[in-house]
């Protein structure tokens, strides 16, 4: 019964540490290019954006890098998944669509998720979502490559 209890315990702990260092200690990742390359298509259609890496507990096998925009105008800013290859874009995009929200896009390996702010303003969340789905991030992604 002792042994039970110990295994049951040491699971747990490697559980929580795991969780503890994805969560706090795993430092920032990097912004990927094609980050840096969507603030610039924003820009160019009329969206005044500055990116910003942000810190995720999500495994690499997952999501890569999460950005986050912050727009001039408004007090919250949208984030933006970059994963691994587009089925994991797919998977990170149907857990954001679970409750039933509209305010989320995929485009390639990347996924957007406007927050709750797109409910009260609709007509620039529509616009900010047209813009990301207008970007080329296969093109991007392949000027990247070596």
């Amino acid at each position: 019964m002792r042994v039970l209890v110990v295994l049951i315990s040491l699971v747990a702990l490697l559980y929580a540490g795991e969780r503890v260092y994805r969560g706090f200690i795993r430092p920032i990742d990097p912004m990927p290019p094609e980050i840096i390359a969507l603030a610039d298509h924003f820009e160019r259609n009329g969206i005044k954006v500055s990116p910003y890496a942000v810190r995720h507990d999500f495994r690499h096998s997952e999501v890569q890098a999460v950005a986050a925009f912050k727009v001039a105008e408004l007090p919250i800013p949208f984030i933006v998944f970059v994963c691994p290859d587009k089925r994991s874009a797919a998977v990170q995009l149907d857990t954001l669509k679970g409750d039933g929200v509209r305010r989320t896009g995929q485009n390639g390996r990347m996924v957007l998720d406007l927050g709750l702010w797109a409910d009260d303003d609709q007509e620039r969340a529509l616009k900010i979502i047209d813009i990301f789905k207008a970007f080329d991030s296969e093109l991007t992604a392949r000027k990247q490559a070596p």
